[in-house]
């Protein structure tokens, strides 16, 4: 392994962390194997005691001191039956303060944030009273990290200008693309959706990504929109940059987010009344609000498969994971030697 200054490599995660910290500690052993390094590790988890009050109690259980550490977290709550809903209610941001904390009392040696959905990153924007949530974030988060120079990384946050709040508290967030990661795993896994295939973005925000993805993949697209007719009433329509013909076409739907799926379902579903046969959703994050309704729209043949981010485990089959968390791993692996990340963040 290259020797580096930095000290032991270690990976940390809390409760909603557990499972994408596995599978990046998994990928993080292979290429730890491959190196030439003696000594794999094992995922770390603090130990969490909550008391009546709701306050927390934080116990490394291992030695810390001298550790190049890295802390996942997961921050979205998703709920697909009533334990979950009550596991993410509670504890979750508390956990992860309480945690950078004991790790920088502990004498950790340097610490790199890992939360593949950057907490908040919906709310960019200020409207009349609202709050911007990342900003509020972030402000706590000083206060935990006394404004001590780190490094953070993200997967394709949904607001660029989000990480401009990090960096305000000298946390260097670095938004990490996932558009190469999820078109090399369908071309390798899943090749036959690209026949006879059409990008579909289901709403006007989505311009940079499906822009991205059309790279990439060679495919045409289209854009989803909605008119208002009238103070009441609105209508949707679809643009192309060239002529593209829907009839006999497989639809595939690019977005960043998935919470109830509404937008996705209804471009689909004014598409397939136009001609589009089939469609399969490619999406960023899971944040699944109501599977109920995603179970729905799978029976009414609105979508086949998702391709979604293995950053938690999900309980259907027509989500397909794909495995970012090879990506998250080599970026440790490389972090933690010294050696530049850049050809990963174009």
């Amino acid at each position: 392994m290259i020797a580096n200054p930095n000290g032991r490599l270690a990976v940390y995660a809390n409760m909603n962390g557990r499972f994408y910290g596995q599978k990046v500690v998994e990928h993080l052993n292979i290429l730890l194997d491959e190196s030439g390094a003696w000594e794999k590790i094992s995922l770390k988890v603090p130990e969490v005691s909550e008391f009546p009050n709701s306050m927390l109690k934080i116990r490394l259980t291992d030695k810390v001191r001298g550790e190049d550490a890295y802390l996942i977290q997961w921050f979205p709550r998703v709920c697909f039956n009533e334990e979950m809903c009550e596991l993410n209610a509670t504890r979750n941001k508390e956990e992860f303060f309480h945690t950078i904390a004991a790790l920088f009392q502990a004498g950790v040696k340097r610490l790199t944030l890992i939360t593949p959905y950057a907490y908040d990153q919906r709310k960019d924007t200020l409207e009349g009273r609202d709050t911007i949530g990342a900003a509020l974030f972030c402000q706590e988060l000083s206060g935990v990290t006394h404004r001590e120079r780190m490094q953070a990384f993200c997967l394709d946050v949904h607001a660029q200008q989000i990480v401009g709040f990090y960096q305000l508290i000298n946390i260097n967030m670095v938004s990490v693309p996932l558009f190469r990661t999820f078109v090399d795993f369908i071309k390798e896994e899943h090749p036959d959706i690209l026949d006879k295939a059409i990008l579909v973005l289901p709403d006007e925000g989505s311009s940079k990504r499906g822009r991205r993805f059309a790279e990439l993949t060679g495919l045409e697209r289209i854009t989803v929109t909605k008119r208002r007719i009238s103070p009441t009433k609105t209508t949707l329509e679809f643009y192309a940059a060239k002529k593209v013909h829907l009839e006999g076409n497989t639809g595939l739907l690019v977005d960043d987010i998935l919470s109830l799926g509404s937008t996705a379902g209804n471009a689909i579903e004014f598409l397939k009344s136009k001609g589009l046969v089939k469609a399969h959703w490619i999406i960023s994050h899971p944040e699944i609000a109501d599977i109920d309704l995603l179970d729905s729209m799978h029976d009414r043949g609105l979508f086949d498969k998702i391709f979604i981010s293995d950053t938690i485990a999900l309980p259907r089959d027509y989500f397909i994971p794909v495995p970012t968390s090879k990506l998250i791993a080599r970026l440790i692996y490389y972090v933690h030697t010294d050696q530049s990340i850049s050809d990963y963040l174009e």
